[in-house]
């Protein structure tokens, strides 16, 4: 048998022969393989009725901007010249629509905006409990919201 030379024992300070990789040392931040990985949380919108509530409004009001637009546009331009007494009509008409169009689509869009961030699903909310007492000569109606 062949002797054996410091580098061969296990353990041994003596470096690797050049060419061989050394083996990678371990990483202190490397998830160990056996951890298990922790549950996907669940989520869920913020508040859908302020979702369905936004999409509405905002949709309406863009719907209003439109007409606005429309109207100021299909509306006399030179009332100046015109002495009718309804040449301004239009314009004040277009002029509301488009401003309370520019309202419903902020305020729309803010609805929406506050409804949609997603969350941590909540934990079913308990049934509220209602009760009526019928006593001689008295009805109680109680209950928790």
């Amino acid at each position: 048998a062949a002797p054996l030379a410091a580098s061969d024992l296990p353990g041994s300070p003596v470096a690797a022969p050049q060419g061989t990789p050394a083996p990678p040392a371990p990483s202190p931040t490397s998830p160990s393989p056996a951890a298990p990985s922790p549950p996907p949380v669940q989520t869920e919108p913020y508040s859908t009725p302020l979702m369905i509530s936004g999409i509405v409004v905002g949709g309406l009001g863009a719907g209003a901007l439109v007409t606005g637009v429309v109207v100021l546009m299909a509306g006399p331009h030179d009332c100046a010249a015109d002495q009718d007494a309804n040449c301004e009509l239009p314009q004040a008409i277009g002029g509301l629509l488009v401003g309370g169009g520019l309202l419903g689509a902020a305020v729309g869009f803010s609805l929406f905006a506050i409804g949609a961030p997603e969350v941590p699903v909540r934990k079913a909310a308990v049934e509220p409990r209602r009760w009526v007492g019928v006593g001689v000569g008295s009805v109680v109606v109680g209950g928790t919201f």
